[in-house]
């Protein structure tokens, strides 16, 4: 994480290999249309256990994407 810059990144082994992940601002701000809610928000949600699909699944997609993995895989 590296909020001078303002990216959250990480690289993590998961599924079938070793990934990036990377929510830079214009990623952050489609996940907060996606989710119709802010990060914290989407934080707070999948903390707290009242989540919704999107909020997973567009935070890791985003995050994939950002991190470098083509949009079709």
């Amino acid at each position: 994480l590296d909020l001078n810059g303002r990216v959250a990144e990480i690289t993590l082994t998961w599924a079938d290999g070793e990934y990036r992940f990377r929510l830079d601002i214009p990623r952050l701000q489609e996940l907060q249309e996606k989710c119709n809610a802010g990060p914290n928000v989407i934080f707070n949600r999948l903390a707290d256990g009242s989540y919704y699909v999107n909020d997973i699944r567009e935070t890791l997609r985003l995050g994939l994407i950002g991190g470098g993995t083509e949009p079709s895989k």
